[in-house]
């Protein structure tokens, strides 16, 4: 199962795999075959525990073997308390601890990065929009420097305020209407 979700303002694509295990089923080793590889190219990997049962040692050499982008989650701790220090709990039941779950992926994605103070830049237009806003406000400081007459001044924060609302929505260029009529057939 694949599902795209927001964790902090990131987007992040969740995979529920089959459980890793040995099996003589043949379609099982498959589903198994691609879990591994699934974990291989995983920026997270979320090793999830039974409360009821413990965590199981096929648990922890997975948590071992994908370290430090690996996180136990234990399962089910409405119905037995988890008490390992380095676990999340959880209960998919009633939904406690599901909000620090998604906190704790969103900050290994970021290296518990600062997302206030590190701008997560997903699409070339933004960064596009990005840039030319820097290179308006470049111009503001220029002309505030120079002493030039505040038309000039005017012209420039007109420009960085149009790229800014770009980003928000609050503005858009001609060209990129066109590339979504176009690419989404929108009015058709």
């Amino acid at each position: 199962l694949s599902e795209n979700l927001t964790l902090g303002g990131l987007p992040v694509r969740a995979l529920d795999t089959a459980g890793l295990r040995e099996t003589d089923d043949e379609v099982e080793k498959i589903g198994v075959e691609r879990a591994r590889a699934a974990a291989e190219t995983a920026d997270v990997v979320l090793v999830i525990a039974d409360a009821t049962v413990g965590v199981t040692e096929a648990e922890r050499e997975l948590l071992e073997k994908h370290a430090p982008r690996a996180l136990l989650v234990v399962n089910k701790t409405d119905l037995a308390p988890c008490e390992l220090p380095d676990a999340l709990s959880v209960s998919a039941a009633t939904g406690a601890g599901l909000e620090a779950l998604g906190e704790r992926v969103a900050s290994l994605l970021t290296g518990d990065a600062d997302r206030t103070q590190v701008p997560l830049v997903t699409r070339a237009r933004h960064e596009d929009a990005l840039r030319r806003t820097h290179a308006s406000l470049l111009a503001v400081r220029e002309t505030l420097n120079q002493n030039l007459p505040p038309e000039l001044l005017a012209v420039d924060l007109h420009g960085a305020l149009q790229t800014l609302g770009e980003l928000t929505g609050q503005t858009s260029r001609s060209e990129i209407i066109e590339v979504i009529f176009r690419q989404f057939c929108i009015g058709k």
